[in-house]
């Protein structure tokens, strides 16, 4: 998704913020505790042991080199990758 833990981002320059606090899936590190990011209600990311009570979004974060074959990401078009 291309965001950075202690950054924020507007909703128009990162697709995640949707005013809306919640996990990512993934966990970000473990110490003792698994640390997940999580996208804020301004759209600061950051990460925190799992203890509040968030919604989850799966997303994925895919390399540079990631080429779009084809579709622009909606439902009836959804990307195909290669």
């Amino acid at each position: 998704a291309g965001g950075r833990s202690g950054s924020t981002y507007t909703n128009e320059e990162f697709y995640l913020n949707n005013a809306q606090s919640w996990w990512l899936i993934s966990p970000s590190y473990f110490v003792g505790d698994a640390f997940l990011l999580y996208v804020g209600v301004t759209g600061y990311v950051d990460t925190s042991i799992a203890n509040l009570s968030l919604g989850v979004r799966p997303s994925i974060s895919l390399g540079p080199w990631t080429e779009i074959k084809s579709g622009n990401g909606t439902s009836d078009t959804p990307y195909v990758i290669g």
